[in-house]
């Protein structure tokens, strides 16, 4: 599978190549559009199946996960993947020496030789506002040997952290990072914040920051779906703004 990144005004859109017969798992609500030689069906695997298989506890398989394109011809085809919102699409290369941890709602698709498995990722060290969902990332583990397309909002960025470097990144800017990196989740400011104090400045909103130390690879975006939710509940405020991808 090769993926060509086609860019407009204020968006990007992955086109997927597939040889004759290939085959990828797609977002059904990502799919722009494809030619005339592929087709979509439903995956039969189940993540249950997959997750039993490795040895983990079992994990229910969303619905997303189990659509599946194919080029059923000896030509091949393409279909081209777009995102929900504005931004930018980033494309990861996984083999068995790196293996990410993605923020499942970045997801578009991946060849069909990566394995998905849902789970959640915490590990912060205190919470501010015990009604607060301290930055729990509903994530995927991300591995075998293939390419993943995901989606940044309002732009995406890759940094690579060099041994013993450091940075610490508000957790709704983070579409995933490689499982080499070492990360830290922490209530408001970060390390060596007192609750929803900064070290020196007055009381924030309660918030989660991670802490990553290289050596690692870093998949960040440009802006925050918690801050345009956020924005939107605040220009309508009697409104329930549905998310849906």
């Amino acid at each position: 599978m090769e993926v060509e990144v086609r860019r407009h005004s204020f968006s990007a859109v992955g086109r997927c190549v597939l040889a004759g017969g290939e085959q990828m798992r797609v977002h059904p609500e990502a799919v722009r559009m494809y030619s005339a030689g592929v087709r979509m069906r439903a995956r039969d695997t189940s993540g249950v199946e997959q997750a039993s298989s490795r040895g983990r506890p079992p994990v229910p398989t969303r619905p997303e996960f189990r659509m599946v394109a194919e080029a059923f011809g000896s030509g091949g085809g393409w279909l081209e993947l777009a995102a929900p919102l504005p931004g930018e699409v980033v494309e990861l290369e996984i083999d068995s020496d790196r293996s990410y941890f993605v923020n499942r709602r970045n997801w578009l698709g991946s060849s069909e030789q990566v394995s998905l498995e849902p789970q959640l990722r915490s590990g912060a060290t205190a919470s501010p506002d015990p009604g607060y969902d301290l930055g729990v990332i509903p994530g995927m583990l991300v591995e075998g040997s293939g390419r993943v397309v995901l989606w940044a909002l309002g732009g995406g960025e890759i940094v690579d952290l060099a041994p013993g470097e450091g940075v610490v990144v508000e957790s709704s800017y983070v579409v995933g990072y490689d499982l080499v990196t070492r990360c830290t989740m922490h209530a408001s400011g970060g390390p060596g914040s007192r609750g929803g104090e900064l070290d020196d400045g007055p009381s924030l909103p309660s918030k989660a920051f991670t802490e990553f130390v290289g050596p690692g690879r870093l998949v960040l975006q440009a802006r925050s779906e918690r801050a345009m939710a956020a924005w939107t509940r605040s220009i309508v405020p009697n409104k329930v703004v549905p998310v849906t991808f």
